[in-house]
């Protein structure tokens, strides 16, 4: 999304969402950078945002940020943060067809909780491979099951891949469109002083910062 004016260093934590955010999971991620000079950090789960809260997901950021000594963002966060900066009351979640039935409860919870007038689709029809869903897939899809009454969409997930549908999206739809990988990337440059501009992916990274 960058064209490579960002370089991702990229730590696997545990398979398990609670063992990825433990102290030894961070720690080893702490050692994987060891030596790399990182400006910010993020825990790139939607999931597991899903799963802790909102309430714990803000203590996570917390305490990556004192261990790193660098801004900290997560994906549900991120997200979050983004539809408050460009004052959506009422989103649509847009989940891949690989998540459980339990995260489509829990997603719908923490957005709720959030203070959004939260609906939820499951994107059951496209391929339950990320690798195997094309683009237009995805708008087309979107476009046909859109809760006229939202004021922005949010394509969940960071493993469904779908930033370069977003610019389509908002053309036919005529509403934000945010993905979570997209949303991690703004929150990220949001925690750094240096201003960006960017083309693709949406109105989100379009601005020269993100108070614009």
């Amino acid at each position: 999304m960058t064209d490579g004016r960002v370089t991702a260093v990229v730590s696997r934590t545990e398979p398990s969402l609670r063992a990825s955010i433990q102290d030894a999971a961070l720690d080893r991620a702490r050692d994987d950078f060891r030596g790399a000079r990182i400006d910010a950090v993020a825990h790139a789960s939607t999931t597991t945002g899903y799963l802790i809260g909102p309430a714990e997901e803000a203590a996570l950021v917390e305490r990556m940020s004192a261990l790193f000594e660098v801004p900290a963002v997560t994906a549900c966060a991120a997200a979050a943060a983004a539809l408050s900066a460009h004052r959506v009351t009422r989103v649509q979640l847009v989940h891949p067809p690989w998540f459980p039935d339990a995260m489509d409860v829990l997603g719908a919870q923490y957005f709720r909780d959030q203070g959004f007038d939260t609906s939820l689709t499951k994107a059951v029809d496209l391929p339950d491979d990320p690798a195997g869903i094309a683009q237009h897939q995805v708008v087309d899809w979107v476009e046909h099951h859109l809760d006229v009454r939202a004021e922005a969409v949010f394509l969940a997930g960071t493993g469904f891949r779908t930033a370069p549908a977003v610019d389509d999206l908002e053309q036919r739809l005529g509403r934000l469109v945010l993905t979570a990988n997209q949303a991690l990337l703004w929150a990220l440059l949001a925690g750094t002083p240096t201003p960006w501009t960017l083309t693709g992916h949406g109105r989100l990274l379009r601005a020269a910062s993100p108070q614009t």
